[in-house]
């Protein structure tokens, strides 16, 4: 397998997706497992998903295990890639990561899973379903969110969400400033 340094692609799906499971490091390595330089042991905790439906899928464990305290599984794009392989390049561990700056699908993904590794992720609404009227799911709104679709009308646009009674902009709008803060 190519090094974190080299893109990281490991393989491609038939989709044209990346795809990695393995712990990252910055050596090459003949199996899936790479692993990071430190040598601290770092505490056993959950495992955390982050994704986009159908497009990218970020799986971390955290092993508490010397020296591969967190273990990937990663099926993404090029700029998800790149922008793990920087951050990890510090330290391996996400918990250690500061939050990135940006409202690119990678950015919102990474800053996703950093805050579920702090126990903050607390979205403004959870209820499987945001809008009544037309069915829509939560989870399609923030899909078309992590998508790109950054304005309401833009979401109903994309997710018919809104665009009956209305009486769930404002949910939608909740969601919006929560994933693009």
């Amino acid at each position: 397998m190519k090094s974190v340094e080299t893109q990281k692609t490991a393989s491609k799906s038939l989709s044209g997706e990346n795809s990695i499971t393995g712990s990252i490091s910055n050596t090459t390595s003949s199996t899936n497992t790479i692993s990071g330089s430190s040598a601290k042991v770092f505490p056993v905790g959950p495992i955390i998903h982050v994704s986009i439906p159908f497009r990218d899928h970020i799986q971390v464990e955290f092993t508490g295990k010397t020296p591969d305290p967190v273990h990937w599984t990663i099926k993404a794009c090029s700029s998800c890639l790149n922008l793990l392989n920087l951050l990890q390049q510090k330290n391996p561990d996400p918990r250690t990561w500061a939050l990135p700056v940006g409202n690119s699908h990678s950015h919102l993904l990474i800053r996703e899973l950093i805050l579920k590794s702090h126990g903050d992720w607390q979205p403004p609404y959870t209820a499987d379903e945001i809008c009544h009227c037309r069915g829509v799911p939560t989870e399609k709104v923030i899909c078309a969110i992590k998508s790109g679709a950054h304005t309401t009308n833009e979401v109903s646009r994309v997710t018919q969400a809104s665009t009956s009674c209305g009486t769930c902009r404002s949910d939608v709008q909740n969601l919006l400033d929560y994933f693009l803060k």
